[in-house]
């Protein structure tokens, strides 16, 4: 969503669902995208990374959607990758994973541990 009007609302949503312990994952077009929710500070942007291989992630923090990720779903027996759907939105389902998997090994640990993890366990994003 790029309805400025609505960005408001939908912080403020975002903000209740960090507070109560929710990780919101969200997908824009790109790194640069100003995309709500994904490019609020209390939410985790994601966007398909042209180069990030199945388990990879990159990080910016200096753009507005920081983790770029795989932009595929699983493959498909005899349909070719570049057939099959792909796009933004499965890039934000493998950074879901990525932050699942973390969850489930430190259950304890706090949304703001469980991002800088995320953030640790990615690559950097190439400039430019």
């Amino acid at each position: 969503m790029e309805n400025k009007e609505s960005a408001g609302s939908l912080r403020q949503l975002c903000d209740t669902a960090r507070e109560n312990g929710i990780l919101i994952i969200a997908s824009a077009r790109g790194p640069e995208h100003r995309i709500y929710p994904a490019c609020f500070s209390n939410v985790v942007g994601a966007y398909r990374h042209p180069d990030c291989a199945w388990d990879d992630l990159v990080f910016d923090a200096e753009s507005p959607v920081a983790f770029g990720a795989h932009g595929f779903p699983r493959p498909i027996p005899g349909l070719p990758q570049e057939k099959n759907f792909q796009g933004h939105s499965f890039a934000a389902a493998h950074v879901t994973a990525h932050a699942a998997a973390l969850m489930k090994q430190y259950p304890d640990h706090s949304l703001e541990t469980m991002i800088r993890q995320l953030q640790n366990n990615s690559h950097s994003a190439p400039a430019g």
